[in-house]
């Protein structure tokens, strides 16, 4: 099992016969740009990934009958799960394929330069409203791409929950407006990951009888209740 990496290489290939990657086993290495998963890893772990603001590419060998990789980015293996996108690519917009029918909740924190997501027309599992994912029925946030611009936003009427980390790393946003119809926050949804200091969410609207996870939002955030 790799358990930790702490290496400074930008191109690392796990060695065949590893059989599992764990929890956060990359977790901010910012030199790594490019990382081979050979066919023998039967598990990744979660947040293996995270931080590693320089990936641009995470290649999987075709033979391993677990995982896969499209573009650079890691997939199960029938490329029903989206589990991470890397932080270091360049591309403003990505299309989320008909055959997703989850994404992992942290598969897309803190990719800076990530402006908008939309789905495939044939996707059955999620929705995009202009660049931001939501589930199918758009009553779930999910995502709202660290690399758009706005300093404000509001929450569209009718969604009921907001994801954990759904806009970790959104260094623009100054204001964000949650409409009533909101009954759940996640951990850190607007809170910046812990590593990254910088968070310039000062003014929040919301309801008062919206339940609200730990640390959602970073400490500086002044709350004002609409009701």
């Amino acid at each position: 099992m790799l358990v930790q990496y702490r290496g400074n290489s930008e191109n690392v290939t796990i060695p065949e016969g590893v059989t599992s990657i764990g929890d956060k086993a990359f977790n901010y290495c910012v030199s790594l740009t490019n990382v081979t998963i050979p066919a023998s890893v039967a598990y990744i772990g979660d947040f293996v990934f995270r931080g590693c603001s320089s990936l641009i590419n995470i290649t999987v060998d075709t033979r391993n009958n677990e995982y896969s990789s499209m573009e650079g980015i890691l997939f199960n293996k029938d490329r029903t799960i989206l589990i991470k996108y890397p932080e270091g690519k360049q591309e403003r917009i990505y299309n989320i394929p008909s055959s997703v029918a989850t994404v992992k909740y942290w598969a897309f924190w803190n990719c800076g330069s990530l402006a908008s997501i939309t789905v495939d027309i044939q996707n059955t599992a999620y929705s995009s409203v202009e660049g931001v994912l939501f589930n199918k029925d758009k009553t779930v946030l999910i995502c709202y791409p660290a690399g758009r611009q706005e300093s404000t936003y509001t929450i569209p009427a009718g969604v009921i929950s907001i994801n954990g980390g759904a806009f970790v790393h959104c260094l623009s946003l100054a204001s964000i407006t949650i409409p009533s119809s909101v009954t759940s926050i996640g951990d850190y949804a607007f809170n910046n990951d812990v590593y990254i200091v910088t968070n310039n969410l000062r003014t929040v609207t919301i309801s008062r009888k919206t339940a609200i996870d730990n640390n959602a939002f970073p400490a500086q955030a002044e709350i004002t209740y609409s009701d």
